[in-house]
């Protein structure tokens, strides 16, 4: 009996597990998966064209325009008529070929990692934004000419470019969300 009873207390404590302070969780439930079972929406992944998607302005001489980036990287250009040129709409017509940026409307961006811009595949004249350390918009490329600020305006006979570096505060959506019917 005498050596029975230093067994049985061993196995005793062993099965109560030593104690407990109530925190720690049996390994079964530390090796279960969570689920989660909220209906809320997953926020979409950041696109790679991040920074450069966006609406900028492509106004010349009173005429309202805006170029979209959107995170496809593809450019669109559309007629703001929200101007006396176009009656004064709200809305934002299709791009023609007397609006300026008219050559890029549909071409897409390619991102260069040597270069570290994303360049507008197809595009003349080309164009590029070059992006900072800290993914902006450095400086506009197009031909050979790079502009950190301000307005890169280029005219001949069949084409007019109006490229800006900074960003509308105006979303790529509310674009597209109005445009004219």
């Amino acid at each position: 009996m005498k050596k029975v009873l230093p067994v049985f207390l061993g196995l005793s404590l062993a099965a109560c597990g030593g104690g407990s302070d109530g925190n720690s969780t049996p390994k079964a439930q530390e090796q279960q998966p969570t689920v989660n079972n909220s209906t809320a929406t997953e926020q979409p992944a950041t696109s790679e064209f991040a920074p450069i998607v966006g609406v900028y302005d492509a106004s010349y001489e009173g005429d309202k325009a805006v170029a979209v980036i959107d995170s496809q990287g593809k450019y669109h250009m559309f007629d703001h008529i929200n101007d006396d040129k176009g009656g004064n709409k709200d809305c934002y017509a299709a791009a023609t070929k007397e609006l300026p940026n008219y050559s890029f409307n549909g071409l897409s961006f390619k991102y260069d990692e040597n270069l570290r811009h994303f360049q507008l595949q197809n595009a003349t004249p080309s164009l590029a934004y070059e992006i900072n350390d800290n993914n902006e918009v450095e400086y506009i490329i197009s031909d050979n000419m790079m502009i950190g600020g301000g307005t890169l305006s280029i005219k001949s006979n069949n084409q007019h470019i109006v490229i800006r570096k900074d960003k509308l505060a105006v979303s790529v959506e509310d674009v597209l969300g109005k445009k004219c019917a």
